[in-house]
């Protein structure tokens, strides 16, 4: 199976999912699969212009977030979780180089989400 058909497959199987990428730490998408929902300002399913802003802002997150766990010495970052009033962001840990975001709405189901994350996340893992 490849990289498209994967994510494909986890943002069709997370009920409110709007889009799923596999980025670098430095912010640069690898691929980023949109739902049949879009992001806010987007405009049906398409991909949206600031969405080169949302990925490098929340690679920056995850490189902050690891720093951190690393500086208290709590042990490798493997998960984020950021919710905002319109949706809710999950990003999993697949190498020290990359990581999967799931963007869905407010009331997605979290658990499904976190499923496919791991599920991704493990047959990526292998090959990055």
């Amino acid at each position: 199976m490849d990289l498209t058909e994967l994510l494909t497959g986890a943002v069709d199987k997370v009920p409110g999912a709007v889009a799923i990428s596999l980025l670098g730490v430095d912010g640069v998408a690898v691929e980023t699969i949109t739902g049949s929902k879009s992001l806010p300002g987007g405009s049906d399913g398409a991909r949206p212009r600031a969405s080169q802003a949302w990925e490098v802002e929340l690679a920056d997150l995850m490189l902050t977030a690891r720093r951190a766990a690393r500086s208290l010495q709590w042990g490798a970052l493997r998960n984020i979780t950021m919710e905002t009033r319109q949706l809710t962001f999950l990003a999993r840990m697949i190498n020290p180089d990359y990581f999967l975001l799931l963007v869905m709405e407010r009331d997605g189901n979290m658990g499904r989400a976190r499923f496919e994350l791991r599920r991704v996340g493990a047959a990526l893992a292998h090959n990055l």
